[in-house]
């Protein structure tokens, strides 16, 4: 190709036609890097969370005669996102439940029917979803007289969130509940089940940040008549001393294999999507096929440092893990990396000859620039010995059409979400066709019908994902929660459009991260 051939000053061209983005300005600045920590009141709060812990433990253990209050017990805890402290505990306490669950299938509750489903299965016990058959009537519907039963109804709405293929009956329930949750959600006078069911509407459970939705439950739980102390001021302070260890932590997320990748993510992938030309793509595509710092003098002048910092990134992660003896997970990594940049590459292509591919085509090499693909392997090099060269050929770092299901699941959530949300952005300025026009174009239906038919398969990828959760596993669950918090961060992210570009998450990040969560004892 001619265009490699190209020095950078020939390609730096002042006139050149470039497909530029009205990208707001940074929002954060540096307040972030000046982070007093109080290493006496972090010690202290620390201190103070152990002996919570403790006691919280104790009670766990007590409810062991009463699986449905030690069920209510563990919902609380996973909602406040304290049972990283209790991860023994809750799983023995799991396995008994559901070795001797027969007493369940009897209960008419549907709140207590559809709590137990909940807790067992997102904890990867294969619970029958047939429990539920029990509410429907002789037609096959669910009974109308469950909508007066507000916190059953609202229960059951969770449970339908696991579904797997196959299970009408969640199908069904999750249609149902969503319809006559939002009809009588203005009309909830109880306090806080209104709050919580505003809340669920707004975020389902199983697709929310955990830490975030932690932050909401707090004051949830605060005004519930029968919540328990310790618990409720171990998950006020944890969530304190979380946040000032993540504010300190974030002037050093530079050391983070997974943050170090998301932060070039974002420079090429604006690089090759609203600055690069193509013939200045084309050089930098094969200067990163080749992976050699001699060709830097090709680049050209912006491009350089970009490429630098690639090198360096790759070589500063690879030197780490030489200290771990895991130097051969590097190799997944930059594989990784290579394919989602040879993605940009063909989509740069695509927009420069106007051409609109199929939906096949499209997918193909659309799939890979969700960003997951480098995005899963790089959190997967920094783990311990769970991880393994099976491993990372599940995760389809060399080879991204080998991927597991499960994984295959999240590049689809992710790049159909990501499509709904900006695709009438991008089209303003010159932009490659996302997977909404092409279903258009090929298939001759309206936007409506495009989003109606991309909207089952984000389903069915759901689907795929909570099916990659039932036991037994392909991998450890620390690996398969990988899968699925990137799942939730693509939920999150695009629930309101593109909240990573156009602002949007401001308000998520200062709850995380600034705003603490009032306390009766000094905060950090």
């Amino acid at each position: 190709m001619a265009g490699q051939q190209a020095s950078s000053e020939s390609l730096s061209n002042s006139n050149v036609q470039r497909p530029l983005a009205d990208f707001p300005a940074d929002i954060w600045g540096d307040q972030f890097l000046d982070y007093h920590f109080d290493e006496m009141a972090y010690a202290r709060k620390e201190k103070q969370v152990h002996e919570l812990a403790k006691e919280v433990k104790r009670e766990l253990l007590e409810l062991a005669d009463d699986p449905l209050m030690q069920l209510k017990f563990i919902d609380a805890i996973q909602r406040l996102d304290v049972a990283y402290h209790f991860e023994v505990e809750i799983e023995e306490a799991l396995q008994r439940i559901y070795d001797d669950h027969q007493h369940h299938l009897q209960d008419d509750n549907l709140y207590n029917v559809s709590l137990f489903f909940r807790i067992l299965r997102q904890e990867g016990f294969n619970v029958s979803s047939d429990l539920f058959n029990k509410f429907k009537n002789d037609e096959g519907n669910f009974k109308e007289s469950l909508i007066t039963d507000v916190s059953g109804m609202l229960g059951l709405y969770e449970a339908a969130q696991l579904s797997v293929h196959g299970e009408e009956v969640l199908d069904e329930a999750l249609d149902f509940t969503t319809t006559q949750l939002k009809a009588i959600a203005p009309s909830i006078k109880q306090y806080p089940l209104a709050a919580q069911v505003s809340r669920a509407l707004r975020q389902k459970l199983r697709q929310g940040l955990p830490r975030l939705e932690a932050k909401h439950f707090i004051y949830i739980y605060q005004d519930t008549a029968s919540h328990n102390k310790a618990l409720l001021k171990l998950a006020k302070i944890d969530f304190n001393l979380l946040q000032s260890l993540h504010r300190k932590e974030i002037s050093m997320l530079s050391r983070c294999f997974l943050a170090k990748v998301i932060a070039l993510i974002t420079v090429v992938d604006d690089m090759y999507d609203a600055y690069g030309t193509l013939e200045e793509l084309a050089v930098f595509t094969d200067a990163i096929n080749r992976w050699d710092i001699s060709c830097i003098d090709k680049l050209s002048t912006y491009m350089q440092q970009c490429y630098q910092a690639n090198l360096d990134c790759f070589k500063d992660i690879e030197d780490e893990l030489a200290m771990q003896g895991k130097t051969y997970r590097i190799q997944y990594a930059r594989e990784a990396w290579k394919f989602i940049i040879r993605g940009y590459m063909k989509e740069a292509e695509w927009m420069n000859a106007n051409h609109i591919p199929s939906v096949e085509e499209h997918y193909e090499v659309a799939i890979l620039l969700t960003s997951y693909l480098p995005l899963i392997n790089a959190s997967l090099v920094g783990m311990d010995e769970s991880v393994t060269k099976e491993t990372f050929e599940w995760s389809g770092a060399e080879y991204p059409n080998k991927a597991s299901k499960m994984v295959k699941a999240l590049e689809t959530v992710g790049r159909l979400i990501d499509d709904f949300a900006t695709h009438k952005f991008e089209q303003n300025r010159p932009h490659v066709a996302s997977s909404v026009e092409c279903y258009m174009n090929q298939y001759g239906i309206s936007e409506e019908k495009a989003y109606e038919v991309l909207k089952k398969k984000v389903e069915d990828a759901r689907k795929d994902i909570n099916q990659g959760f039932l036991r037994p596993t392909e991998m450890p669950k620390p690996v398969l929660m990988r899968v699925l918090n990137l799942a939730r961060f693509s939920e999150v992210h695009f629930w309101d459009g593109d909240s990573f570009t156009r602002l949007g998450l401001k308000d998520t990040v200062t709850s995380l991260l600034i705003d603490a969560v009032p306390n009766d004892d000094d905060l950090l």
